[in-house]
């Protein structure tokens, strides 16, 4: 099993095991059923460390959906649009949300 293997298998059991213990949500992005862990009050910095922008992020496991840009993420009551990717690897991403 490669690297890239091995940590793909233990983000997604981290997240099952956040599932479970309230610190991850299930939710839909673009109708598609995925798990998230979202982050409230996330402050985004501008290109000298400024905050230019307060606001709420989600992290996906890429082997359950592909986000983009533009994309709807529905947790609960809540709807908000993917407005920006802020970090990633071969397992997973967390994007900026838009309230929807």
């Amino acid at each position: 099993m490669s690297q890239a293997s091995r940590l793909a298998s233990m983000d997604a059991r981290l997240v099952r095991a956040f599932s479970r213990s309230g610190l991850a949500d299930a939710a839909t992005l673009n109708s598609i059923a995925c798990d998230v862990m979202l982050d409230r009050n996330v402050q985004v910095l501008g290109q000298y460390g400024e905050v230019t922008s307060v606001s709420a992020s989600a992290t996906f496991q890429l082997s359950q959906v592909t986000p983009a840009r533009g994309m709807t993420l529905v947790v609960g009551s809540n709807t908000w649009t993917l407005e920006k990717k802020l970090s990633g690897d071969e397992s997973i991403a967390e994007w900026v949300l838009n309230d929807g």
